[in-house]
């Protein structure tokens, strides 16, 4: 039982964070199916489930990116297979936090989501007003419902900074050559994460310039630690998002 109990005070901390950023009924609702989980029961399809809950935005914008899928179930080249993570939606409350604290003039960055899926992250990033938005996704179901959920947006279609979602390995991707945020929701390895940060040091050392890297889920921050090229900036909800900023390395 200990290891529960250190569980509950990490999400009885974790539910300030809800509470204060997506309001009382939601915290209580995420709260109640983390600790019924920790204590082996499913409430996953239950009508309040939290999941359902996200399923709100969907249903403003008429498009579908609520749904859950494994790794095992995507259709990833073999190569990358095990290397990558399941799919879950970008909570859009902790998003637009997180955004508005980077006290940037976001019309002047170049968003790009590693491991976009259905698109969501593109979809508030639009919404927030990035001068250009980039997705790049290695499943090719996902990149196709990422596709069509944009299609789905009327006012998209004219726009100049309509967000574009690549079919690609993040591995090989060609960092924008501009101010950017670069958004990562856990998306692969260690392995692939440090050939991606390796580009995005290179493109710095080419250019050097204001680069913000925003990680939810945070599993192989090591590898932005360990970094010459960025610096911790900020951190929120219990560290389960990070903030990096782009630093001049030091020459000795």
């Amino acid at each position: 039982m200990k290891s529960v109990r250190g569980e509950l005070l990490y999400y009885k901390n974790q539910f300030q964070w809800w509470l204060e950023y997506e309001g009382l009924h939601m915290g209580l609702l995420r709260s109640v199916t983390k600790v019924a989980s920790l204590l082996g029961q499913d409430l996953s399809s239950h009508r309040w489930f939290p999941q359902n809950m996200e399923r709100r935005f969907d249903q403003i914008m008429g498009i579908e990116t609520a749904t859950l899928a494994q790794e095992e179930n995507l259709d990833l080249d073999p190569v990358r297979k095990g290397q990558s993570s399941c799919y879950e939606p970008t909570s859009a409350p902790q998003f637009r936090h997180v955004m508005s604290e980077l006290n940037i003039a976001i019309s002047d960055f170049t968003f790009v989501d590693f491991g976009a899926g259905k698109g969501k992250a593109l979809l508030l990033a639009y919404e927030l007003g990035f001068k250009k938005i980039i997705g790049v996704e290695l499943s090719k179901s996902l990149h196709q419902i990422a596709l069509e959920n944009i299609s789905k947006i009327p006012q998209l279609a004219e726009l100049s900074n309509r967000p574009v979602c690549l079919y690609q390995d993040a591995a090989i991707f060609e960092i924008p050559d501009e101010q950017a945020v670069l958004y990562f929701f856990n998306p692969f390895n260690d392995e692939v994460m440090r050939a991606v940060v390796s580009r995005i040091e290179f493109s710095l050392a080419e250019n050097f310039r204001q680069v913000f890297v925003v990680y939810n889920a945070p599993k192989h921050r090591c590898v932005f630690d360990e970094s010459a090229y960025f610096r911790l900036a900020d951190s929120k909800f219990n560290d389960r998002w990070l903030v990096f900023e782009s630093t001049p390395p030091i020459c000795n």
